[in-house]
C-alpha cells in the first residue's frame, strides 16, 4: 500500500468547496464522471486537504469548482438548499431560476452561504458496478515511475471495491467525525439511502435504530408521524442530526420541498426557527481574477488529462501491436517507436503546464487561507 494513498484516504480530498460555517453540510458518496479503467488515475492530482481547505472565497469560486450543469447531484443539491432556506420564510424566496449572484445575496452560496458539498469517498469511478467489476483494470501512474502505471490495487493495498469502501470509511471515520464535533453543524444531510451503514460509521453514530422517519411522498406534518413507508431516516449524532436520504437523481421537486421542510422542522426542534442564521461577514474578492485563475486551472488540468490519455493509448497500442504477425509495429524497431512516442509525450507535453498550476493554485491557497482568517 502506498503512503500517498493513507494520505489520501485521511483527508477531505473528493469533497468539493462551500463555507466551513455553514450549519448544514450535504454529504454525497463521490464525484461524479469519474476514472475510466482504461487510462490511468494521476497520482499527481490525488493531492490530500483538510477541511478548511474547502472554503469558498466567492460565488464564482464555488461555481467553477462545484457546478456541473447535466448533473442530478448537482441540480438537486441547490434545490435542497434553497427549499430549506424558504423554510425560513424569508422576505424573498430563492428559486432555481435565480443566477448564482442573487443565491450568493440570499445567503445560499459563497463566503457566507449554506452551501457545503462533501464526499464520503476519495476517488471517483465512472459508476460502482464498474468499479466492482473491473477493480483489477484500474491503474495509478504514480510520480515517481510515470512510465509504468501499476495496478490501483496495489497502490491502494486494496484487493477490491468492497475492500476499498471499507478501509476508505474506517480510516476516514476518525477525520470526518472530529470535525463534526468540532464544528457542531445542526444538520448533515446524506445522499444514498444504499450506503446507510457507510454513513453511520463515517459519521460515528452509535446504533441503527433511527430517531426520526419519514416518507418523501407525504407532505410533511409536524403533529403526526409519515404514514408511508420511511426512505428517509435520522440520527441525533450529538449536537447534529444526520440525515439519510435517496440519491437525488430520483428525488423530484415536490419530494426535496417535504425533505426540506421535515429536515428543517426537526432540527428548529432543538434549536429553534433561526439555525439556519449564519453570521454575514463582508469579504471583498476580485471576482475577475478567480473566474480567470479557475478557468485557467481547468484547462491545464484537461491538457494533461488528454496527455495521459494519448499516453494510455500508446500503452495499450504496444501491447497489442506485439500480438499482429505481420506488422512493423510488433518488430522490435517498431516496438521502439512506440516507447519513442510515448517518451516525447512524458518529456515534452505531459508537464508543460506544471508551474503555471503550481503558481496559480498557491494563490488561490492563499486567498483561501485569507478569507478563513478574516472569519475567524
Amino acid at each position: 500500500m502506498s503512503e500517498n494513498f493513507t494520505k489520501l484516504v485521511e483527508s477531505f480530498y473528493g469533497s468539493t468547496i462551500g463555507n466551513v460555517r455553514s450549519p448544514v453540510w450535504l454529504c454525497g458518496l463521490e464525484w461524479g464522471g469519474g476514472y475510466d479503467s482504461k487510462v490511468p488515475i494521476l497520482e499527481s492530482e490525488l493531492e490530500p486537504y483538510g477541511f478548511e481547505d474547502l472554503q469558498t472565497t466567492s460565488w464564482q469560486d464555488f461555481e467553477a469548482n462545484f457546478w456541473a450543469a447535466k448533473s442530478p447531484f448537482c441540480q438537486n443539491t441547490m434545490k435542497i438548499l434553497y427549499k430549506l432556506y424558504n423554510c425560513t420564510k424569508p422576505k424573498t424566496e430563492a428559486s432555481y431560476d435565480q443566477d448564482w449572484e442573487t443565491w450568493e445575496e440570499l445567503g445560499i452560496v459563497g463566503v457566507n452561504g449554506l452551501a457545503l458539498i462533501l464526499n464520503a469517498f476519495p476517488i471517483s469511478f465512472e459508476d460502482r458496478s464498474a468499479a466492482r467489476k473491473e477493480w483489477g483494470k484500474y491503474k495509478v501512474r504514480t510520480a515517481k515511475d510515470e512510465r509504468n502505471p501499476i495496478p490501483l490495487s496495489e497502490w491502494s493495498g486494496q484487493n477490491s471495491f468492497g475492500d476499498y469502501t471499507n478501509f476508505v470509511v474506517e480510516h476516514r471515520s476518525k477525520v470526518y467525525s472530529a470535525e463534526r464535533k468540532l464544528r457542531k453543524p445542526k444538520l448533515i444531510i446524506c445522499f444514498g439511502k444504499q450506503s446507510l451503514d457507510h454513513f453511520l460509521k463515517l459519521w460515528d453514530i452509535e446504533g441503527k435504530e433511527p430517531d426520526l422517519k419519514f416518507n418523501f411522498d407525504d407532505t410533511f406534518n409536524p403533529d403526526f408521524e409519515s404514514k408511508g413507508f420511511p426512505n428517509c431516516v435520522g440520527y441525533w449524532a450529538d449536537e447534529t442530526l444526520v440525515a439519510v436520504v435517496p440519491f437525488p437523481k430520483i428525488i423530484s421537486d415536490e419530494r426535496l420541498k417535504n425533505i426540506s421542510t421535515w429536515l428543517y422542522n426537526e432540527v428548529s426542534k432543538k434549536y429553534g426557527p433561526n439555525w439556519l442564521d449564519i453570521p454575514n461577514i463582508v469579504i471583498s474578492e476580485k471576482t475577475d481574477e478567480v473566474s480567470i485563475q479557475s478557468e485557467v486551472l481547468s484547462e491545464t488540468r484537461l491538457f494533461q488529462d488528454l496527455v495521459n490519455q494519448q499516453l494510455a493509448c500508446l500503452e495499450r497500442l504496444k501491447e497489442s501491436a506485439a500480438k499482429l504477425p505481420d506488422s512493423w509495429y510488433s518488430t522490435e524497431d517498431g516496438q521502439k517507436q512506440l516507447e519513442s512516442l510515448k517518451e516525447t509525450l512524458l518529456h515534452d507535453y505531459f508537464h508543460e503546464f506544471d508551474a503555471l498550476r503550481k503558481d496559480l493554485k498557491d494563490q488561490q491557497d492563499q486567498k483561501r487561507k485569507e478569507t478563513l482568517e478574516k472569519l475567524r
